[in-house]
C-alpha cells in the first residue's frame, strides 16, 4: 500500500486524539495491494478504499463512524470507541446539528450535569435515552457505567461544591 501526499494545507484539531481535515488541497494518490478488498486510507481514520481488480475508489464512511480494518464484515465502518485507529488521527468535516455533533454515534447531553442522558444520533436523528438509575453516561466507551468511571460530574456534586 503506497500513498503520496502531495499537500496539505489546513486541519483543525478535534479532541486531544483525532483532527478534521478540509478537503481543500489534499492530493493523494493509493495505490492498491494486489488482493481486492477494502484498505484503510494512511492519515484519515473515516477514509478508505475499495479495490477491484487494481483500481482504487475512494470511500467516507457517515460522519460520526470510522473505518475498522480488522473488521471482517462487508461493512466496516462502526463507532470510534470501537476502533483503534492508531495514527490515521484525521477525520472529515463533521455534519452537526441541535443535538448531533456528527451525523452517527452517541454523544452525552450538552449540559455536563446532566450525566445520565444521552443521544444516539443516526443519520443526523437524535433518540434521547436516559441510562439505568445510577449510572452516567461514558462517551469513550458508549456505554453507561458506574459515576466514577464515567468522568461526568453529577448535578448533586455540582451543588455540593458551590
Amino acid at each position: 500500500m503506497d500513498v503520496t501526499v502531495n499537500e496539505i494545507t489546513e486541519f483543525v484539531e478535534m479532541r486531544p486524539v483525532l483532527s478534521i481535515v478540509r478537503p481543500s488541497s489534499l492530493y493523494a494518490v493509493f495505490t492498491c495491494p494486489k488482493k481486492d478488498g477494502q484498505y484503510e486510507d494512511p492519515v484519515q481514520c473515516d477514509k478508505y478504499y475499495d479495490c477491484e481488480d487494481g483500481i482504487a475508489t475512494e470511500k467516507l464512511c457517515p460522519d460520526g463512524l470510522v473505518f475498522d480494518p480488522l473488521n471482517r464484515k462487508i461493512n466496516k465502518c462502526d463507532q470510534p470507541f470501537n476502533v483503534d485507529c492508531g495514527d490515521r488521527t484525521e477525520l472529515q468535516p463533521p455534519q452537526p446539528n441541535k443535538k448531533c455533533p456528527r451525523k452517527n454515534g452517541f454523544f452525552p447531553h450538552p449540559d455536563n450535569s446532566i450525566c445520565d442522558v444521552f443521544y444516539n444520533c443516526i443519520d443526523g436523528e437524535s433518540v434521547e435515552i436516559t441510562c439505568t438509575t445510577g449510572l452516567h453516561f461514558d462517551e469513550y466507551s458508549g456505554i453507561c457505567v458506574w459515576p466514577d468511571s464515567a468522568n461526568r460530574q453529577e448535578t448533586s456534586e455540582l451543588v455540593k461544591s458551590l
